[in-house]
């Protein structure tokens, strides 16, 4: 199985980008570590100015959308980061009808293939976008994932192993011990194995950068748009 590995879409033009590798590698699967990008009006002034004027005048109507080339040509599952309209990801489905949004530490189980994911941000602020450490923890007791795990995907980086990395991750990352490990958010490619895990930082969709792996070889690829 052929999965393309993503995080931080961000805006049109990273939505453009993510069309162009779903046509170019046609992957079975795309799993996403979030931040798709907000126009909530709950975000900052400066935080918005980051975005597109076309992107923050999207409905929401439209905004969903965005993802409908996604969905025709394979199957998407995703986190949330901290720039998400959760209302629309909670709703997406794929084809065969399951949904693309992970819950924190739900297992999915795809062609005998163990994923498990982590939304958000650890803050303390207490919200969905910006998860506290006793939240999160109450998310793994209610769903207590076993090894073995083959993909771990966060939107956060896992201290210290990661420029920027959160401690609280850490926890989890010793916990859950899976074969691969992805993160977004800080916006920063990095590639380390530790304890047997191979931890990898994804760069921005926005600007064309991505992963492919080959779930059968265990073959990793980063890539960039040309």
């Amino acid at each position: 199985m052929k999965l393309v590995v993503v995080a931080d879409v961000h805006d049109l033009a990273g939505f453009a980008n993510l069309y162009r590798a779903v046509d170019f590698e046609r992957p079975d699967v795309v799993l996403s570590c979030g931040d798709w990008g907000s126009n909530l009006p709950t975000q900052r002034k400066h935080v918005l100015a980051h975005y597109s004027p076309e992107f923050l005048k999207l409905t929401p109507g439209a905004y969903e959308e965005l993802f409908t080339p996604i969905l025709e040509k394979t199957r998407l599952i995703s986190l949330y980061g901290n720039h998400d309209i959760l209302d629309v990801l909670y709703g997406l489905k794929n084809k065969d009808g399951s949904n693309c949004w992970l819950p924190s530490f739900e297992k999915k189980l795809i062609d005998g293939l163990t994923i498990v994911g982590i939304n958000g941000n650890v803050s303390g602020k207490g919200n969905p976008w910006n998860v506290t450490l006793t939240e999160l923890r109450a998310q793994y007791a209610k769903h207590r994932p076993v090894s073995p795990i083959d993909i771990v995907l966060s939107h956060e980086a896992v201290a210290p192993h990661q420029y920027k990395g959160h401690a609280a991750l850490t926890e989890f990352f010793n916990m859950l011990q899976p074969r691969f490990w992805f993160t977004g958010h800080i916006h920063k490619e990095s590639d380390v194995t530790v304890d047997g895990v191979r931890l990898i930082g994804l760069g921005m969709m926005l600007y064309g950068v991505y992963s492919t792996l080959d779930t059968e070889t265990g073959e990793l690829e980063r890539k960039s748009l040309k």
